[in-house]
């Protein structure tokens, strides 16, 4: 689920911008950063004298997320995450506390099992198919259909995971961000697919917290198949 925040973020030397950088080689205003999803940016270099790279090209327009390395004008690194807290320091209030907090997860009796939290994986993969049908087609009555399908994924989540749930809470992000990425209009099918692929990198990973490392492309049922994490030897299936 998107934070709520401003979408779109200038970057440039003039006290005009919503990040101001007093370099003299960095234009007045330099750049643009619009946030797609929580994960995934859409930056823009707004015809700079001395340009913008990423992860050192030079770039005009490009789908990035917040572990690329971005330099403006050359020499000045630009970092991601504060431009993340200043779209952030733009968020209402939150909500009054609930009365009553939901209970802790049960301990595990064996700190290794995530068969729970991995079944999560199976869907994941599902809506990122779906999505990368939908897009290729471009069909605006399929990509409706498809967001409206993704607006049940909290839903879906706590029926098959039960409510509360970290797998349900994070099937239900993935599912938003999905169709955020699906429905947007600032970025055309090309990039809504690289945007895709990044936001599936930051949730299609080992669910062991202390691993999670990116799965690849591998299928579901392939990973149902290892049993546990090659790495960090948390128990997937079995």
């Amino acid at each position: 689920m998107q934070q709520a925040g401003k979408q779109a973020l200038t970057i440039g030397r003039t006290g005009t911008n919503d990040i101001v950088i007093a370099n003299p080689e960095v234009s007045r205003t330099h750049a643009r950063i619009t946030f797609i999803t929580d994960h995934v940016l859409l930056l823009e270099d707004m015809d700079s004298a001395f340009g913008t790279m990423v992860n050192g090209q030079r770039i005009a327009r490009k789908i990035i997320d917040l572990n690329d390395a971005v330099v403006l004008a050359n020499k000045e690194p630009l970092d991601l995450r504060l431009v993340l807290a200043r779209r952030l320091a733009h968020t209402t209030p939150p909500p009054p506390p609930q009365a009553t907090p939901p209970p802790p997860p049960p301990t595990k009796l064996d700190p290794l099992d995530f068969k729970a939290e991995f079944k999560k994986l199976e869907r994941m993969q599902q809506v990122y198919s779906e999505a990368r049908e939908a897009i290729q087609i471009n069909s605006p009555r399929h990509q409706s259909w498809l967001r409206a399908t993704f607006a049940l994924a909290p839903l879906l989540g706590i029926v098959t995971f039960g409510a509360g749930t970290v797998a349900a809470l994070t099937l239900g992000v993935f599912g938003a961000a999905i169709g955020q990425i699906v429905a947007s209009q600032a970025i055309n099918p090309t990039e809504k697919l690289l945007a895709l692929d990044k936001e599936f990198k930051q949730n299609y990973t080992c669910p062991n917290p202390a691993c999670n490392r990116f799965l690849g492309n591998t299928p579901y049922t392939d990973l149902v198949f290892q049993k546990q994490c090659p790495r960090c030897k948390a128990k997937w299936a079995g």
